[in-house]
This record gives structure tokens, sequence and C-alpha cells, in this order.
């Protein structure tokens, strides 16, 4: 996060490969934190009104499904699984853990993307 949640200058997002139907992000700290809550901010067109609009209308840099799994004790926990989304901001709650890294899994529809401005983890 470098303080831009949008579009400003330049792209200023993490864009996932066309190719990659399963993009993946890792996140990883020199010492293990403790965490309950992880904020996603997703690239979206905000001039939309996405309220009058189908699920498939929405923008498509936005992840319909993803998983959230953190490594504790050496092994890979499944935190939260998400599907149909349709928001751009994501606010995730879990049990406390203790991890030194979380792992971000998206899907993907053939040629489509992702695009992160943000992530934001919280004790």
């Amino acid at each position: 996060n470098n303080g831009f949640s949008r579009a400003y200058g330049l792209p200023n997002m993490w864009l996932s490969d066309k190719q990659d139907k399963t993009p993946t992000v890792e996140m990883a700290w020199d010492r293990p934190q403790t965490m309950s809550r992880l904020q996603l901010t997703f690239a979206a067109d905000t001039t939309k009104r996405l309220y009058w609009e189908s699920f498939a209308e929405v923008d498509s840099l936005v992840a319909r499904s993803y998983r959230v799994s953190a490594v504790v004790e050496g092994k890979k926990v499944l935190l939260k699984e998400m599907r149909g989304n349709f928001r751009k901001v994501n606010r995730l709650v879990f049990d406390a853990i203790t991890t030194d890294k979380i792992i971000l899994e998206f899907d993907t529809l053939p040629g489509g993307q992702i695009g992160i401005y943000e992530i934001r983890a919280y004790g």
C-alpha cells in the first residue's frame, strides 16, 4: 500500500497475467504477525452504479472468487473463501492467527485479470 487505493498518475496496482487461471499473491513478513482482519481493495470503475447492474456487468478486475490462506506452524490453513463477490472493497474477518505468510489465490475467467490497489492486514 503506497497510500493511493485508486488509479493515480500511473495504473498503481498489481495486475494478474491474463494467461494465469489461478493468480496468486503472497505476503510474507520477517517475523510472525498476529492478525484477524484483511482488507482487499480491487481495481474497479467507481463511476458505475453497481447497485443497478447485474452481477455479470461488474468491473472485470474485481475478483469474483478467491481463497485466503495463512501458513501457521508450517501448514497452509484456509482462513476465508469468497464466492460471488462484486464489491471493490472486501473486509474479511477471521479468528486471530499468528503467521509469517498470507496467500491469496484468485479464480479468473479465460483471458480475465484481477487488479488489486491495496491489501491491508490488521491485528
